[in-house]
């Protein structure tokens, strides 16, 4: 027996043609996709029953730790709300408060997203992914996304194109908030060892700005590409070569052989520029802002240079 059917459903599989296998598996997805579109709409009813002026008179239940279901401008929801929910739909209280939150704000601040759900149009998931992106944007600057991408919610993109897309979007409407989040991200620099598994084995990760990554990825590939590492390491693979080349780099002393002098890369960045606007595409990472791009052109170049000049040197 199959996992996941019954005898009567199994039996009534296997008489089935691969054209009648196909329409069954095609329906089936249909009744799914109606499902989520219902669990939707359950969860913004529930936000609403559980909205604090809708308790009788008297009952304070989560009522002094009531928060926004959603975004800016979705009513309150009592505090324990998304718990009740979670057990019916066997989700956790986090999941069951996403979910929650994701509902209304696509029922109140995303309206044409909210048309293509209520026509079948719309995915769920796309419309979810939508909500959770814009969730810290002002109403008004939701509903701008919403505009831009409720016709892309349908599934014509791939998911990678369409959350590139809506990435691009959210920072296109925030800006600012696009900038802050950059500069908090650029705080979040390291270079450290994990601990040692049973078998020896350990991964030493760097976390920096795109384009020293890049950097540091293309000298590897130098070096591991190199004739001298090749000669040294005939039988190993590329990324036996790629580890020792790191080794090499990072400790050249303790790395006689093979001999491998400096380095000389160059790292080819692809970047995007719309008018006047002050976000960019850098090609292979997403949205950033012109200043992030002024400031790495600066660095590379060891010039102060303008977000504005930067622009200009930047243009293929």
């Amino acid at each position: 027996m199959a996992i996941g059917c019954d005898d009567d459903e199994q039996d009534e599989l296997v008489d089935m043609s691969a054209g009648n296998v196909l329409a069954y598996a095609e329906d089936e997805h249909a009744k799914r996709l109606e499902a989520e579109r219902n669990i939707l709409k359950a969860a913004y009813q529930w936000a609403v029953l559980h909205n604090p002026d809708r308790l009788p008179a008297g009952d304070k239940r989560g009522r002094e730790r009531a928060k926004p279901a959603g975004g800016a401008g979705t009513p309150l929801i009592t505090e324990h709300a998304a718990a009740a929910f979670g057990a019916r739909i066997q989700t956790s209280p986090y999941g069951a408060k996403k979910l929650i939150a994701d509902s209304v704000d696509i029922a109140l601040r995303l309206p044409r997203i909210q048309a293509g759900v209520d026509a079948g149009t719309a995915r769920p998931g796309h419309a979810r992914h939508v909500a959770e992106a814009t969730r810290e944007l002002s109403e008004s600057e939701a509903a701008w996304v919403d505009a831009e991408v409720a016709e892309s919610c349908d599934g014509r993109l791939s998911w990678t194109r369409f959350q590139a897309l809506v990435e691009g979007k959210v920072a296109a409407a925030a800006p600012e908030l696009a900038r802050l989040k950059e500069e908090a991200a650029a705080r979040e620099v390291f270079a450290r060892m994990s601990r040692v598994n049973k078998h020896g084995k350990a991964t030493y990760t760097i976390h920096g700005d795109a384009l020293t990554i890049a950097g540091i990825d293309a000298a590897v590939n130098a070096v591991a590409e190199s004739d001298e590492m090749k000669e040294a390491m005939p039988d190993a693979t590329l990324n036996e070569r790629r580890v020792a080349a790191i080794a090499l780099l990072a400790n050249p002393a303790a790395h006689v052989e093979p001999s491998v002098g400096p380095v000389k890369v160059k790292v080819k960045a692809y970047l995007h520029l719309y008018g006047d606007s002050p976000i960019a595409r850098l090609e292979g990472h997403g949205p950033v802002t012109t200043d992030w791009v002024a400031h790495q052109v600066s660095r590379l170049t060891g010039a102060r240079t303008s977000a504005a000049a930067a622009r200009c040197r930047s243009r293929p």
